[in-house]
């Protein structure tokens, strides 16, 4: 089964809305994307769509029924068809996963740079434990001259570090090439794949942050009641810490507590969030606001992204430095120490 990209999804979904705004019905316009993709495998997934809302399916249950699409593209077109506002949610759908498509290559971007650079470290050690220490060594001993002392220490310290960069190396080396290729081939949503890994989790509770504020806030737009809005949104959750946390939630709102506190209380938000959230709330403008909020956690994950590309190339670059330099310490602090004994 193809896996269909978030930047195919984000074009799927503007040209809907483009579509929907035109007033041409959705298996007209159906018909007339699966007419502009030259993709065969794509191309069969659109037609299977086309046939079943022919067959007089919703738009929601033939997307579900190719099961390609993640739950919460599908849930977000199921709730435009039941509010009538489908040419809005698709028009929003089309900037999240434009964003969501950034995001995956500036994660990629991330583990690309990291990769060579770990690459470049593991053939310096390598060439020093295999080549360059046993040579040094075995020219000392062909002279008659053996290591002693601080001489002696300092070599096998320098020996053993290398080995241990080596091994530590070589794990990193493993997990970026195992990122990379999950992120590549996994049929995995993009936020779930994050969520697999310790150092990414904030990315995807950020991620999923996003979904739930635009989905809660259209949801109650379109005359849902907070439970119901607040379970079909757990549904749709891909992440754990999240969806404990909506779930939370939903069970203060049932026992009679109000939007405000309740949210206050479940911490789904940043401080600086709630502050806004609890004006927003007051005024009357509660889906201007989550709108807001989460665009600003969007923004955050772009900023979380960037900074540790940042804080990244030179951390590395550096222990580059240190590595190379302790090694070649390793062999001259010993050849200097022989030669003023000569």
């Amino acid at each position: 089964m193809k896996k269909i990209s978030e930047l195919e999804k984000a074009q799927f979904c503007e040209q809907m809305s483009m579509i929907l705004d035109g007033g041409i019905s959705v298996e007209d316009g159906l018909s007339a994307i699966l007419s502009q993709v030259e993709d065969t495998a794509y191309q069969s997934v659109l037609s299977r769509v086309c046939k079943s809302v022919e067959n007089g399916n919703t738009l929601s249950k033939a997307l579900h029924e190719v099961g390609v699409y993640d739950a919460y593209m599908v849930h977000m077109i199921e709730v435009g068809e039941q509010s009538g506002y489908l040419d809005r949610v698709f028009a929003e759908l089309g900037v999240y996963y434009h964003r969501m498509d950034d995001t995956k290559k500036k994660v990629k971007d991330a583990l690309t740079y990291p990769s060579i650079l770990i690459t470049m470290m593991l053939v310096v050690i390598i060439v020093m434990l295999v080549k360059i220490l046993p040579m040094f060594q075995g020219v000392l001993n062909n002279l008659g001259i053996f290591l002693q002392g601080p001489s002696l220490a300092m070599f096998t310290i320098g020996k053993y570090f290398a080995i241990v960069s080596l091994c530590v190396l070589g794990v990193l080396f493993v997990v970026c090439m195992y990122v990379g290729v999950v992120l590549r081939t996994s049929g995995m949503s993009f936020t779930r794949v994050l969520q697999k890994f310790f150092f990414t989790k904030k990315l995807s509770y950020a991620l999923s942050v996003v979904q739930f504020a635009y989905a809660f806030s259209l949801l109650l737009n379109s005359g849902y009641n907070q439970e119901s809005a607040l379970e079909m949104c757990s549904a749709i959750c891909e992440d754990d810490t999240l969806k404990k946390k909506i779930v939370d939630l939903g069970g203060k709102l049932n026992q009679g507590g109000d939007l405000q506190t309740c949210l206050l209380e479940s911490h789904i938000f940043q401080e600086v969030y709630n502050r806004l959230l609890v004006i927003g709330l007051k005024s009357g403008y509660f889906e201007m606001t989550m709108n807001r909020i989460a665009k600003a956690y969007e923004e955050d994950v772009d900023y979380s992204i960037q900074h540790t590309l940042d804080m990244l190339e030179p951390g590395l670059v550096a222990l580059l430095s240190v590595i190379v330099g302790v090694l070649l310490l390793s062999v001259m602090l010993p050849l200097t120490g022989i030669m003023a004994n000569l």
